[in-house]
């Protein structure tokens, strides 16, 4: 029961103005269909994590990132309590509204996200997905995605990933979200 989705990405600098990188959205299925998830009749819920309960999470994703990044000879990207708020706020928005989604109705971009927690960004990607079970799940799957890898092993300095689950959901998750972000 995986779903990710792929963002092929696009930076784009001009004149020292900030770039996003979210352009064309493909969908790898890999169990479930968007459908059920997307159309699915029943309310969902809060997450049972709380941004609190994310810690030990944080810090194995980080290092699972952090390996696929130094198999491909490039520094570490470092844990940002900002660009994490970001992500974990998105990540629970999707849960909560249903949403598997780059940007969901009636919320900001992931730029305007992390302009919300007063990251000053430069550069910004973000990859999604719903169903691995655990952080080295779906750190292999997004490196087994050309887009989802491209983030990973992209310019950026800072990362912050969300895992929730959620007792009430449909689709109970993990739902996943990664935020990586350099600053202006």
């Amino acid at each position: 029961m995986s779903i990710i989705r792929t963002s092929y990405t696009i930076s784009l600098h001009i004149f020292g103005f900030k770039s996003l990188l979210l352009t064309v959205f493909i969908m790898q299925d890999i169990g479930t269909p968007l459908s059920e998830i997307n159309n699915s009749s029943s309310y969902f819920g809060t997450p049972i994590q709380t941004q609190n309960d994310q810690t030990i999470q944080n810090t194995i994703c980080l290092s699972n990132l952090n390996q696929a990044r130094a198999s491909y000879g490039l520094d570490p990207v470092s844990f940002n309590l900002q660009v994490q708020d970001a992500a974990y706020k998105h990540n629970s928005h999707m849960l909560r509204t249903n949403c598997f989604s780059h940007q969901c109705p009636g919320e900001l971009s992931v730029g305007g996200r992390l302009d919300a927690t007063g990251y000053n960004w430069g550069g910004v990607g973000e990859i999604i997905a719903v169903g691995q079970g655990d952080c080295p799940a779906v750190v292999n799957a997004w490196m087994n995605s050309a887009g989802h890898r491209a983030n990973i092993l992209g310019n950026y300095r800072h990362v912050g990933c969300s895992g929730l689950t959620c007792g009430t959901c449909a689709n109970k998750g993990p739902w996943w979200t990664c935020v990586f972000a350099s600053p202006m």
